[in-house]
């Protein structure tokens, strides 16, 4: 998006324009004076060309850029917030697939939408009890044998 040109500037464009002065002209006073702007831009602002400056000519409130949301929507939000109120709650990663979404829209929905920690689960390995029983007879074992 185009940076926005402050109220002093499109100004001096406008009363250089009504003074008579060519788009070229009136580029080169500008350049001169330090400001330097193209000729698209600076016809733009004499035709009052673009929504900001048809509603500031009219005399209505500068309106507002709102995009709505693609993907992290409120039914979204719920869902994970479902997800994340569980004793045990699946990490992002898992909940990412099962929403059908990226993980990196699950962590933000949690960190600024629902104001949560952005926590990562770090991954262990869960023993059954045939292992434990396993690991305590080869550990005596192994033991005896070195003394």
């Amino acid at each position: 998006m185009p940076k926005k040109l402050s109220g002093a500037v499109e100004a001096q464009v406008q009363t250089l324009s009504r003074e008579g002065y060519s788009i070229r002209t009136i580029k080169t006073k500008l350049k001169k004076s330090g400001t330097s702007l193209g000729k698209s831009t600076i016809a733009d602002v004499i035709n009052s060309i673009g929504q900001r400056r048809n509603h500031k000519l009219v005399g209505l409130p500068t309106p507002e850029n709102f995009q709505p949301r693609k993907v992290r929507t409120n039914q979204l939000i719920k869902k994970i917030d479902k997800f994340t109120d569980k004793e045990n709650p699946p990490n992002q990663n898992e909940t990412a697939k099962m929403l059908r979404v990226s993980q990196s829209t699950v962590g933000r929905a949690i960190r600024d939408d629902l104001n949560g920690k952005d926590r990562r689960k770090v991954k262990v390995h869960q023993l059954k009890e045939s292992h434990i029983a396993n690991r305590k007879k080869i550990g005596r074992a192994s033991c005896r044998e070195r003394v």
